[in-house]
């Protein structure tokens, strides 16, 4: 399968002839803003001095979002997705959510749809929203142009080979880390609408054992995550709640399935993204 596609572990991927084209004209038709790529610096995404982060519309450094981002759900409405699947733990997952014949939108890296493919045809198998979560989960904002091309052509060329031709239509940035030339990119190069989130897990703090990674901000233990799910379960109905959750351990996947009965009881209604808008789950279909 994986002859075709990038390398694992290669960041910012060359795009193929004909994502560069699309570029070429969105950029020259004034729809990709000059805006110079950030850089990590201390854990910290940076711009150089002339340019303000307000600007630009960096979420990551003032919570910005551009006017087509989703964020809120309407109210009385529960967004359900996962980031970073398909890995090892995530068939547990697809087969819980098919059990309960409840939709959720999972926002795959692109090496590994090609890396785990029978696990992402499980996912797809089972019933599950797909969208793009970048080739290899990197802050896009410090990216060149042609390498956010190649970490969300690549994507979508895995996801649309691999499920038998769906063209994804929402994809997540890693972190959250998007500005409006990122943006643009993604809409008129790739089509790609961002979903962002109003609530957080901090689910990928917990590994397979239980123990937290992070436990400043985050989760300690599986009943802290869980108190955290349940306070998402408990709160007002308005806005309706789109969350981030991880695919990344069995502890992440196991706090979902332990509460899911306690989201089943409440008034929330649980949708996958594109049906919290009656919107279609990809371009094509």
């Amino acid at each position: 399968v994986s002859t075709a596609y990038p390398a694992s572990d290669l960041t910012g991927p060359p795009p193929k002839a004909e994502w560069i084209e699309s570029y070429d004209a969105a950029k020259d038709a004034g729809k990709v803003p000059e805006i110079p790529h950030s850089r990590l610096h201390n854990g910290n995404i940076v711009y150089p001095a002339e340019v303000h982060a307000e600007a630009v519309c960096s979420w990551t450094v003032t919570g910005c979002f551009g006017p087509h981002d989703i964020f809120n759900a309407p109210d009385g409405l529960y967004g359900i997705s996962f980031d970073d699947g398909p890995l090892k733990d995530s068939p547990a997952l697809y087969r819980f959510l098919q059990d309960q014949n409840q939709t959720a939108t999972h926002f795959f890296i692109g090496r590994n749809v090609v890396d785990n493919a029978p696990i992402f045809a499980q996912a797809l198998a089972s019933g599950g929203h797909i969208g793009s979560h970048s080739w290899s989960h990197p802050y896009m904002s410090t990216l060149t142009d042609h390498q956010i091309l190649g970490e969300l052509g690549w994507t979508s060329q895995a996801i649309y080979d691999l499920s038998g031709g769906f063209v994804p239509k929402y994809w997540r940035p890693p972190y959250g880390d998007a500005d409006n030339r990122v943006r643009a990119i993604a809409e008129h190069v790739f089509g790609l609408t961002l979903v962002g989130w109003n609530q957080d897990s901090d689910d990928w703090c917990l590994n397979d054992s239980g123990g937290s990674a992070c436990r400043a901000e985050g989760p300690s233990n599986l009943a802290a995550l869980e108190r955290e799910l349940l306070r998402w379960i408990n709160q007002t109905s308005k806005p309706g709640i789109i969350g981030l959750q991880h695919e990344l351990s069995s502890s992440a996947i196991e706090a979902f399935i332990n509460t899911f009965p306690k989201l089943e009881e409440s008034s929330w209604d649980a949708r996958c993204i594109p049906d919290l808008f009656g919107d279609a789950w990809y371009q094509n279909a």
